[in-house]
């Protein structure tokens, strides 16, 4: 099933689908590109929420690192780690105090998106 209608039928289902991008200010070419597709993510459901580095930096969230990291209903996490541009290695997580941290990178990465 193709991405987006993926998040189509969760988000009919009543699933939130929402992700923090971190942006340089003002966007790089990738990024603005980046940008203007994930209005098909947005149609489809999802919640895109941008921040920058900065905002990033000021309100802690550094911990967290540069690799990619979705929270699923609050229980397990996966791990994306970049070994190049474009490959990722996936991992899922369940223990809880892993769990427990991702739910503060996700406040805070909200916090820094407002």
């Amino acid at each position: 099933m193709a991405w987006c209608d993926q998040i189509r039928d969760q988000t009919a289902r009543g699933v939130r689908v929402e992700r923090v991008r971190v942006h340089q200010d003002p966007p790089t070419d990738y990024q603005r590109w980046v940008r203007w597709v994930g209005r098909w993510n947005e149609e489809a459901g999802e919640v895109m929420y941008y921040t920058t580095p900065e905002r990033v930096a000021a309100v802690g969230l550094q911990v967290a690192g540069a690799d990619d990291w979705w929270l699923l209903d609050d229980t397990a996490l996966i791990r994306m780690t970049y070994q190049q541009p474009g490959i990722a290695t996936s991992y899922l997580v369940t223990d809880p105090a892993e769990v427990g941290k991702a739910r503060e990178w996700w406040q805070l990465a909200l916090q820094a998106a407002a």
